[in-house]
């Protein structure tokens, strides 16, 4: 499998619309990918939405702590799955694409003046 790494300390925002722009190239709208990518975003919307809406303290709480756990999991499953899936489908061409977009579209992470070492030991 052809698979795109690269360390990034990234917009995720970025990530996600160069994803979605793939999807919907690649996998028809009916695809189980799709539609759990589009429940889970619009679940998420909703619980941040009834939290700006008003809930009580001890329910804007309990709301944030579900909303946190769902985010988790859906990172990981965008991690696990959803990349996988949609780079497995993608041809040589269009992964080398991504990689080029990826890098016009991301800031660079800055590299430490220590290297990979860290700082010098006191």
């Amino acid at each position: 499998m052809l698979r795109i790494e690269k360390e990034v300390d990234a917009d995720p925002e970025a990530i996600r619309r160069l994803y979605s722009d793939l999807m919907v190239r690649h996998v028809p709208p009916e695809d189980e990918l799709i539609r759990r990518t589009q429940r889970d975003h619009l679940g998420m919307e909703a619980l941040v939405a009834s939290m700006q809406d008003g809930e009580e303290p001890k329910a804007r709480k309990e709301t944030l702590l579900r909303f946190g756990q769902w985010l988790r999991d859906h990172i990981r499953w965008e991690e696990d799955v959803l990349f996988e899936e949609t780079q497995a489908r993608l041809n040589e061409e269009e992964v080398k694409a991504l990689g080029e977009q990826l890098d016009d579209q991301l800031p660079a992470v800055p590299v430490s003046p220590w290297g990979t070492d860290g700082p010098p030991s006191r």
